[in-house]
């Protein structure tokens, strides 16, 4: 049958539901077969309908970061209109290209990223158009997860250079120094961060063979607020026998037995990661701390170091570089020191609230507030930026962070442009949404939103905190304040529960029946452990996780407290009717051989070993439910 015949063997009339591709049994859909015919499109355009009415309602989906249910009209038309183009094709189009390059300049901004030529800050522009300045200040991404590996791919350019150097010229460096720079021909570089950060920071390091080193946060404000763990960790010799840290390092590195001396585990460092806004609970690392025990680490160990090794170090730099890069016409931009760490920060759920809300106690991470060694900050353009998933952004705090040699030249698309991403083709309409909603909304328009979905955020956990059915079973353990892990300072839109305390200590409920439960009233709410030692492990508490995205408005909030005290309720009840049912058993003769050995047992004790033994195969971990959106 032709294509024509196939199209018009149904009359206009015929309802999509008395087809057999659709109501029959023609197609087996659950084969994943690519069908052998072409099929009518509202056919098919009804089929995938159906299939999606099982998908979560967007407007209830309190486990996403990302904005997936509202924009305006004319935010759809303009979405609608770019997304058919390839943002790659910049010859092709340059005008969308200049949408992407506004963007990011609007951020970095923001964020006080020092621009080499900038009329704002008292330096003459080198272009007239501004946005021609952009290669080296940041880009666009797929997302949050594509930006975190773009900073950190710029500093393990320079660690994995600087060890180079080391390495083929170290003699020559270290002549007549009585405090020799060490290296090993088996040192991979180490990113040290909260084992609170994203899985991406994980893939990043099995990817691009670094080791990944984490903080242990067993315990609240689960983030990094005290930075002398990191002074801590750093300063730890490589062949201490009593450091966790150090037995990761040695193993990782394949080190013999007693071959690393004095080395210590900050010789090793490429980048200290920082998250503001975890994906886990929401609170923020100490970026300010950090950024300072960072800095006052390394200017600690370049001291010990002479001006002649430093002197002949970038020699050496600048000699290989030119070795390696012939095609680099200039000396590279950017030299590091011998002991040169970085900070990378993640603040991929939070930047946006932070950037625009008009709290004076937001949290500090930008450029501006840490000043000393954050060079790279990614954010989330798809979360509280309000664009649809598939738009990031990393920012660089200057243009020479980005070693010249990683921006990619691409010549064959009808002229020659420079390209900083992991990834090549992509669509342009949520590049031109971000571009849309920052001139719809402008800085007072970000700020409103920001402000009103902190301020339900505020709302919701105080109403929780004082209703006297809820404040008996659950507790808040997110926005804790810097320095203080025993109040709350609500500055980002994100609540993690967890068991308030003295509850459940017989493991009798877990929070995934409450996120099941509320799943049967429509809500998406995720519950999981959150992890300990790594982003993949589950030892850490149990929570329930709700992020107050704009669309989630008071009056929602109003009906999922009512809903959690239903399920409360609901469950309390089940477990009531059980111990009625364990009254009934204890009060008959145990007649049973296997019941005869409970007989001298109190009737608490039966309930309590009968909720261990029903619970046996609950307590172990539980399954995550619904964990959404983590990228």
């Amino acid at each position: 049958m032709t294509i024509d015949e196939q199209e018009t063997q149904y009359w206009p009339l015929t309802p999509v539901y008395s087809r057999d591709e659709v109501a029959g049994d023609s197609l087996n859909f659950s084969e994943a077969l690519l069908p052998e015919k072409p099929l009518p499109p509202d056919s098919v355009y009804q089929m995938i309908k159906n299939d999606l009415l099982m998908d979560a309602q967007p407007g209830l989906n309190l486990a996403t970061f990302c904005n997936e249910a509202y924009t305006d009209p004319w935010g759809a038309k303009i979405v609608s209109e770019s997304v058919k183009k390839n943002f790659i094709d910049y010859t092709e189009y340059p005008g969308t290209i200049l949408t992407e390059k506004r963007s990011i300049r609007m951020i970095a901004r923001e964020l006080g990223t020092d621009f080499d030529g900038d009329k704002f800050n008292g330096k003459e522009p080198t272009d007239a158009h501004e946005e021609s300045q952009q290669g080296f200040y940041g880009t666009a991404t797929i997302g949050s997860s594509e930006a975190i590996m773009l900073g950190l791919i710029a500093h393990k350019f320079i660690w994995n250079f600087k060890h180079r150097v080391l390495l083929k010229y170290g003699d020559e460096i270290n002549a007549g120094a009585t405090n020799p720079i060490k290296v090993d021909p088996l040192d991979r570089p180490v990113v040290l961060m909260s084992s609170q950060v994203h899985g991406c920071w994980d893939k990043f390091c099995r990817y691009y063979d670094a080791v990944p080193l984490y903080v242990e946060c067993k315990d609240s404000p689960y983030s990094l607020h005290d930075a002398s763990i990191i002074t801590e960790i750093l300063n730890t010799k490589i062949e201490d026998t009593t450091s966790p840290y150090a037995q990761k390092i040695r193993t990782a590195m394949g080190y013999k037995e007693g071959s690393q001396g004095d080395r210590i585990i900050g010789e090793l460092a490429m980048t200290v990661g920082a998250c503001i806004g975890t994906t886990f609970t929401g609170n923020s690392d100490n970026v300010p701390a950090m950024d300072n025990a960072t800095d006052e680490f390394c200017n600690q160990q370049n001291n010990k170091y002479t001006e002649e090794q430093k002197s002949k170090f970038e020699e050496k730099y600048k000699e290989e570089y030119a070795l390696l890069y012939p095609e680099q016409k200039q000396p590279p931009t950017r030299i590091p020191e011998l002991i040169d760490i970085p900070l990378h920060v993640d603040a991929a759920a939070s930047s946006f609230v932070l950037m625009f809300s008009s709290n004076e106690s937001a949290i500090k991470f930008n450029f501006k507030d840490c000043p000393k060694r954050v060079l790279s900050i990614n954010l989330s353009n798809h979360k509280f930026g309000m664009t649809f998933t598939g738009m990031g952004s990393v920012i660089f705090k200057h243009s020479q962070v980005v070693d010249p040699s990683l921006i990619y030249n691409i010549p064959y698309l009808g002229g020659n442009f420079e390209n900083y991403t992991v990834n090549f083709s992509r669509g342009s309409a949520m590049i031109v949404m971000q571009y849309y909603n920052f001139l719809r909304f402008g800085r007072e328009g970000y700020r409103d939103i920001m402000d009103k979905c902190v301020e339900n955020t505020r709302w919701f956990v105080e109403k929780l905190q004082n209703d006297s059915t809820l404040k008996k079973y659950f507790k808040n353990v997110s926005n804790f304040t810097m320095g203080d892990t025993t109040t709350h300072t609500i500055d980002l839109p994100t609540i993690a529960l967890t068991w308030a305390d003295g509850v459940n200590s017989s493991n009798v409920w877990h929070l995934t029946d409450i996120s099941d439960k509320l799943a049967q009233k429509g809500w998406v709410v995720p519950a999981y452990r959150i992890p300990v030692y790594s982003p993949e492990d589950t030892d850490g508490i149990e929570v329930l996780r709700i992020v107050v995205q704009q669309v989630v408005t008071r009056e929602k909030l109003k009906a999922l407290l009512k809903d959690m005290k239903a399920v409360v309720k609901e469950m309390k009840k089940q477990w009531q009717v059980f111990d009625k049912g364990l009254d009934k058993v204890f009060n008959k003769k145990l007649g049973k051989p296997e019941l005869k050995v409970v007989k001298s047992k109190t009737q608490e004790a039966i309930k309590s070993q009968a909720h261990k033994v029903i619970n046996s195969k609950k307590a172990q971990k539980p399954t995550a439910r619904r964990t959404s959106c983590l990228c």
